[in-house]
C-alpha cells in the first residue's frame, strides 16, 4: 500500500471514528502526496458534513478533475447543491450519476429530492421510487410520500383526478395516513362520479382530524350526492356541525345604524368567473339604482378576467382571505353594514364561524349552499317554494324567505345571443347533451341517461368537463356508460373551454339532460337561454330541486319528472319529433325578453322586497 493509501485509510478511520480534524488532517496528506481522487472525494464529503458547502464543492470539483464522470462523486455532490438550494445544479449532477450507473443509490436518492425541489413531482415520484427499491428506507419512503402526497394533490387540482386518485392509492401503499390525503383522495373519487368511496374516505378523514370544521364541511358536501340525502338529513347535520364548531360563539344583538336599509355586504371567496358572474354579478350591479352601497368581503386573492367586474360593481372592496374570523367580524363591525349576505355557506373557503359572532344586525344566506347553516346568528335563508317547501322550514335554523319566483337571476356572457342554436334538420344523430362537471354524474344519473339513449337510437351524448382532458377520467366515464349497454362512441367527451364556447356547445344540441341529485343550475339557464329544452328531475334537497326550480319558474314544468321512469318518458317524448323540438326551440329563444329567470331589474326589485321583509321581521 502506498504512503498516500495509507493516508486515506487512517482519514477514513477517524472521518468513521467523528473525529473530523484527525481525518481532515489525513485527507489533506494523502493529497500532498498524489492529489488521489478519493481523498479529495472525502474530504469533500467532511466538509459537507461540517456544513462548510462553498469547500465541500471545491474539492468535489477537484475530485470530478481527476476522476471525471465518476457516479458516486456526482451523487453527492449533488447532496452538497441540494444542502445549498441549488435544486437545478442538483438536479443536473444526479441526473449524470444515474446515467453512469443506473443502481446507484444516492444518485437516484438526490435526483428526486431535487426534483421535488422543483416542484416537478411526477419525475420525483419515479426517481423516489427507484432509490426505495435500491435501499428500502424510512427516510426514502417517507421523502416518497411527501412527493406523491404534493403529486396527488397537484394533479387533482390541475383537473386530472384518474391520475390523482392512482397516486393517492400508491401514497396510502406507503402507508402514508395524513388526513389531509384522505379529504383530497375524496375530492379525486367525487370527480370521477365515484361518491360511496368519496363518502368512505371523507369518514377517514374525519376519524384522523375530528377537530377540522373544513373537513366536516367537506362531508356534508359531499352527502348532496347521495340520492337518499333529504333536507331532514342535512339539517341534522348542519345543526350538529354548529353544536362542534360553534359550541363556544356568542354575541349579542348588533343594533341597526340607520333607519333604512342601504349598506349590504356580500362574503365570497371567488368573486370571479363561473356561476358567481352568472348569478350573482348581476344583481350587485344593478342595487346601485336602488341607492344601496355594495360591500365586497373577498376571501381569496386569485384574480380572472371577471374580477375587476366584481370590484367594479363594489363600492368598497375588502380584501380578507388573511383575517382571522375574529378579525374579520371587526372590519365588518367597523364598516357599519345593515346586511351581510353569505354566498359560501359550507363550501371551501366559508366563514362561517366568523358569520357566528355576528358581522351585521341582519345576517343572510344565500348563494353557493343548499340547505340550512345550521349556524347560529344567520337570520335568513332565501329560497323559493319549489326549492324548500313550506313543510321543510323546520330543516332550517334559519328563518326562509321565498322569493316569488327563483332564487336566481341570470345574465347571459356576451356574445351568447348571436350563438343562435342550429335546427336539426335530421341529417346528423339527435344529440343530448350535459355540460355539467363530471362530479355530478352520480351512478343513478348514468344509469338514467343510457336508458334515455337506448331509447333513442342512433342518438349521442355530449359531456363536457375539465377533467374529460384527461384520457383516463374519459375511458373511466365511457365504461360506466358501457356497463348499462351504451358504446363509448355514442357518448362525447370535451374538455375545458372558456365559457363563450362551452355556451356555445348548445348550437348543436337537441335537449338537455339535468344530473340528479345534484343538479345543475347555470348549466341548466345557458341551455334555456339557447333555446334548448332541459329535462330535470325533482329530488329530495334543495339541490335535488334546482332544475325543478329553475323550469317551472320558466313555464316548463312539463318537463320536471318525479322519478327516473318519469325523466326516461319526458326525454323520449321530446326526442320523438324533431320539428316539435324545433317549435320548442322557437319557444324558448323568445322568453328571453320575458322570462322571470332573466328579468334582472325586477328579480333586484324582488330581492330587495323580500330582504326588506326580513327585516321587518327580524
Amino acid at each position: 500500500m502506498t504512503e498516500a493509501r495509507e493516508w486515506l485509510q487512517r482519514g477514513l478511520a477517524a472521518h468513521q471514528a467523528g473525529d473530523s480534524a484527525v481525518a481532515e488532517s489525513a485527507y489533506r496528506h494523502a493529497i500532498e502526496l498524489d492529489g488521489d481522487a478519493d481523498a479529495w472525494h472525502m474530504l469533500g464529503m467532511l466538509q459537507h458534513q461540517g456544513a462548510d458547502s462553498v469547500a465541500a464543492l471545491e474539492s468535489l470539483h477537484q475530485a470530478l478533475l481527476k476522476r471525471p464522470g465518476d457516479a458516486a462523486i456526482l451523487a453527492n455532490r449533488a447532496a452538497v447543491h441540494l444542502a445549498s438550494g441549488e435544486s437545478a445544479a442538483a438536479r443536473a449532477d444526479a441526473e449524470r450519476a444515474t446515467r453512469a450507473r443506473p443502481d446507484l443509490y444516492a444518485g437516484w436518492i438526490n435526483l428526486g429530492l431535487a426534483l421535488e425541489a422543483q416542484a416537478v413531482f411526477d419525475a420525483a415520484v419515479t426517481a423516489l421510487e427507484r432509490a426505495h427499491a435500491l435501499r428500502p428506507n424510512p427516510a426514502t419512503q417517507t421523502a416518497l410520500q411527501r412527493c406523491c402526497f404534493a403529486l396527488a394533490r397537484a394533479l387533482g387540482i390541475g383537473g386530472r383526478p384518474n391520475g390523482s386518485e392512482q397516486v393517492w392509492a400508491r401514497y396510502f401503499a406507503l402507508d402514508g395516513d395524513a388526513a389531509d390525503a384522505w379529504l383530497l383522495s375524496a375530492n379525486a373519487a367525487a370527480d370521477l362520479g365515484r361518491h360511496d368511496l368519496a363518502l368512505q374516505y371523507h369518514g377517514e378523514a374525519r376519524r384522523r382530524a375530528p377537530e377540522s370544521a373544513d373537513q366536516a364541511s367537506a362531508e356534508l358536501i359531499a352527502y348532496c350526492h347521495r340520492a337518499d340525502t333529504d333536507a331532514p338529513l342535512l339539517s341534522r347535520m348542519t345543526r350538529s356541525w354548529a353544536v362542534q364548531f360553534c359550541r363556544d360563539f356568542a354575541s349579542d344583538p348588533l343594533p341597526r345604524v340607520r333607519a333604512r336599509m342601504r349598506r349590504i355586504g356580500f362574503y365570497s371567496p371567488r368573486f370571479a368567473a363561473g356561476p358567481m358572474a352568472s348569478l350573482v354579478l348581476p344583481l350587485l350591479e344593478q342595487l346601485h339604482q336602488h341607492a344601496i352601497e355594495v360591500y365586497l368581503y373577498a376571501g381569496f386573492d386569485h384574480v380572472d378576467d371577471d374580477t375587476p367586474r366584481f370590484r367594479a360593481a363594489a363600492d368598497v372592496w375588502r380584501a380578507c382571505h388573511a383575517d382571522s374570523d375574529a378579525d374579520l367580524v371587526q372590519r365588518a363591525r367597523a364598516d357599519q353594514l345593515d346586511v351581510m349576505v353569505d354566498l359560501c355557506g359550507h363550501a371551501p373557503g366559508n366563514r362561517l364561524r366568523a358569520l357566528a359572532l355576528r358581522m351585521a344586525p341582519l345576517q343572510l344566506s344565500w348563494g353557493d349552499w343548499f340547505a340550512s347553516t345550521g349556524v347560529p346568528n344567520m337570520d335568513v335563508f332565501f329560497s323559493d317554494p319549489v326549492l324548500t317547501p313550506a313543510n321543510e322550514d323546520t330543516c332550517y335554523t334559519e328563518r326562509v324567505q321565498r322569493l316569488p319566483h327563483s332564487r336566481f337571476v341570470y345574465r347571459a356572457p356576451e356574445g351568447a345571443a348571436v350563438a343562435m342554436a342550429s335546427p336539426n334538420n335530421g341529417q346528423r344523430p339527435l344529440r343530448f347533451v350535459s355540460l355539467n362537471r363530471i362530479s355530478k354524474l352520480t351512478d343513478a344519473t348514468v344509469a338514467c341517461w343510457s336508458r334515455v339513449l337506448q331509447s333513442v337510437p342512433g342518438s349521442e351524448l355530449q359531456l363536457r368537463s375539465a377533467s374529460l382532458d384527461e384520457a383516463g377520467s374519459a375511458t373511466l366515464l365511457r365504461k360506466r356508460f358501457a356497463h348499462h349497454g351504451v358504446v363509448g362512441a355514442r357518448i362525447l367527451c370535451a374538455g375545458f373551454a372558456g365559457y363563450d364556447e362551452v355556451i356555445a356547445d348548445y348550437a348543436h344540441a337537441d335537449i338537455a339532460l339535468d344530473p340528479f341529485p345534484f343538479n345543475g343550475c347555470v348549466t341548466t339557464l345557458d341551455a334555456l337561454w339557447m333555446g334548448v329544452p332541459v329535462v330535470a328531475l325533482r329530488g329530495r334537497s334543495l339541490v335535488a330541486r334546482q332544475g325543478a326550480s329553475l323550469l317551472v319558474a320558466h313555464g316548463c314544468a312539463d318537463w320536471v319528472a318525479e322519478n327516473a321512469d318519469d325523466y326516461v318518458a319526458i326525454a323520449l317524448r321530446l326526442a320523438q319529433s324533431r320539428p316539435e323540438l324545433q317549435q320548442h326551440r322557437q319557444a324558448l329563444l323568445a322568453k328571453r325578453d320575458t322570462s322571470v329567470l332573466f328579468d334582472v331589474p325586477g328579480f333586484a326589485e324582488d330581492w330587495l322586497a323580500a330582504l326588506a321583509a326580513s327585516e321587518a321581521k327580524h
